[in-house]
């Protein structure tokens, strides 16, 4: 007996452009990367009292917090790297500079009642087939890397940092584990004059700001992705590391822990991404069958 095709198609495309900025900065003794608090789905509706389709009593429900990089979704009148550029300003208070498509990652995501169940990675122009059960729905997700930079040096930042950095140090922590560690700010910690210093627009959406040493990437992959690093979205630490690596930063070390990884049964599906500007205006929907 023939199985029937389900004739139910991708609800829509999505794509979402994240932005890694290297910063090189006295404190550190290599490069580190300014990387953001985000507040959850749940957090985020419940800060501007609205309705967003998430289920407020549910915890696993919707986009849980975690750091990762710059970003968010593209609106219809912007290009992925315009995004990528909108996105860095709202959440961080800079202009990019020299941003630069790295590559992206398209995924089909099935959603059951709004919730992400599955995702599945695939490359461009190669969308997957997949079984979809009752009730259940799938939209293309395509995930845009970009590189770029800031005025780092004597920016509100900066300053801010280096006066947290100054404040760790007389409570005891010691510079090799700021070092170690990362420099960050979370906003409820610091001044109304100095949060607005900052120029950061989605406030509701981020809650700390900071910049976070390379060698951290690389720990938190080797070690596995141990418990204590769950703090960081898991995919933002892949597209980091795999950034460094297109970019030459540290590369040697990062192609020595992308083979561990791949060795141990992960997988990092990526495209470059002047291989797919041109499928990116040709995408259209698929069915799932």
């Amino acid at each position: 007996m023939k199985r029937r095709r389900n004739s139910q198609r991708i609800l829509y495309t999505n794509i979402t452009s994240f932005c890694f900025i290297p910063v090189k900065d006295h404190i550190f003794k290599k490069t580190a990367g300014l990387l953001v608090n985000n507040r959850s789905d749940i957090a985020q509706a419940l800060s501007l009292n609205q309705d967003n389709g998430i289920d407020k009593d549910c915890p696993e429900d919707g986009k849980r917090e975690a750091i990762g990089m710059p970003g968010g979704g593209r609106k219809v009148e912007e290009t992925p790297a315009i995004a990528a550029i909108n996105e860095l300003k709202r959440e961080t208070g800079f202009d990019g500079k020299n941003i630069q498509g790295l590559f992206i990652q398209p995924e089909i995501i099935i959603k059951y009642q709004g919730r992400n169940k599955r995702k599945i990675p695939f490359e461009i122009g190669q969308d997957p087939s997949y079984t979809l059960p009752p009730k259940h729905t799938a939209i293309r997700n395509i995930v845009c890397t970009f590189s770029g930079g800031v005025d780092w040096e004597g920016s509100n930042l900066q300053q801010l940092l280096h006066t947290v950095c100054k404040t760790r140090l007389q409570e005891g922590l010691s510079l090799e584990e700021i070092q170690s560690e990362g420099l960050y700010a979370w906003f409820d910690g610091i001044s109304k004059n100095e949060l607005e210093s900052l120029n950061i627009e989605e406030l509701n959406e981020i809650s700390m700001i900071g910049i976070f040493p390379i060698s951290l990437i690389l720990r938190i992959i080797r070690e596995g992705f141990p418990e204590w690093a769950h703090a960081f979205y898991m995919s933002h630490i892949l597209r980091i590391a795999k950034a460094c690596q297109i970019m030459g930063i540290m590369e040697t070390e990062f192609e020595e822990v992308f083979e561990k990884f791949e060795s141990e049964g992960g997988t990092f599906v990526y495209t470059p991404y002047d291989q797919a500007t041109n499928h990116l205006s040709k995408i259209t929907d698929l069915h799932i069958h």
